[in-house]
């Protein structure tokens, strides 16, 4: 969608239509459509990160220097490598932007399924604290929410350092 204008023309009044929805909203379609299991959940927070790092993406192609494509095009570059070499590797930084939002969107999702469609679970457990007025477990659940998303951030940076080893940053040191 970034690098093609006709594409982002033909998807993009559909992405401006799903991405609003709110992704807790459409469980009970998936759980009619995939049924009552793990499967509707986890495509809820698929659903739910895919928007996220698409539109990420997508920004990241659009913010790309023409230049750089000029020079691929003068040194003869077939579009596979101007894809790989150029598209992708331009946008690196906003799709991992995107990926860090979406890890925190699917946290957040999976919290809010399991407070509505699980037995157990740290939706679950926090859902139970609040029925029952137990706030220490409250706490507790905030703080390992706290704790996983500082886990997948750091786990997303080392990745992300991986694949970008030219970036450096205050939390790449």
């Amino acid at each position: 969608m970034g690098w093609s204008p006709k594409i982002r023309l033909f998807v993009d009044p559909f992405i401006s239509a799903l991405y609003p929805i709110p992704k807790i909203a459409i469980l009970p379609l998936f759980m009619l459509v995939l049924g009552i299991g793990e499967l509707s959940k986890v495509a809820v927070v698929g659903v739910g990160a895919f928007f996220l790092v698409l539109i990420n993406s997508m920004a990241g192609v659009r913010n790309i220097d023409r230049i750089y494509f000029e020079v691929a095009q003068n040194y003869g570059a077939r579009k596979f490598k101007v894809f790989t070499k150029v598209v992708l590797l331009g946008s690196l930084p906003m799709i991992f932007a995107g990926m860090r939002l979406a890890l925190g969107m699917s946290l957040l999702l999976v919290v809010a399924i399991e407070f509505i469609a699980a037995t157990y679970g740290l939706g679950a457990m926090m859902w139970l604290a609040w029925e029952t007025l137990r706030t220490e477990n409250l706490y507790i659940g905030v703080v390992i929410c706290a704790l996983l998303g500082l886990l997948f951030t750091s786990l997303l940076e080392k990745v992300e350092k991986y694949f970008m080893p030219w970036e450096e940053t205050p939390l790449h040191k």
